[in-house]
């Protein structure tokens, strides 16, 4: 019996996830382990802080916004992240507002839209 539920879970863990039933929500991300690893060089203790403060406050727009990414951009967004060695939410919504099919957050009312010029 132990050895049957041993194979089992082996099998399972060994089974890949479909990216599609991973981003009915926001991933949890270790951002701990990225801003300690952007700051290592310094030592600096504010450099960490402001890092964590800027993670945390992207994770919060990430939340508000993210139902208005296409599934398509959550999946391929996501997917990127098991690539990265030190993942950000900075990363993701970057990879969720360029051209990966995901829709861009509303605009801030009374926002104008941004133009290019013509060349």
């Amino acid at each position: 019996m132990t050895r049957t539920l041993l194979a089992l879970a082996a099998a399972l863990a060994a089974m890949p996830i479909n990216a599609s039933l991973a981003v009915d929500a926001v991933p949890r991300l270790r951002i701990e382990s990225t801003c300690r690893a952007t700051g290592e060089g310094t030592r600096d203790a504010a450099h960490y802080k402001s890092c964590m403060e800027n993670e945390q406050k992207v994770r919060a727009d990430i939340v508000a916004h993210w139902s208005s990414y296409s599934a398509k951009a959550r999946s391929q967004c996501v997917a990127n992240l098991a690539n990265a060695y030190h993942p950000s939410y900075i990363e993701l919504i970057s990879c969720l507002e360029m051209g990966s099919g995901g829709a861009q957050p509303p605009a801030a009312p009374g926002a104008k839209p941004v133009r290019t010029p013509k060349s």
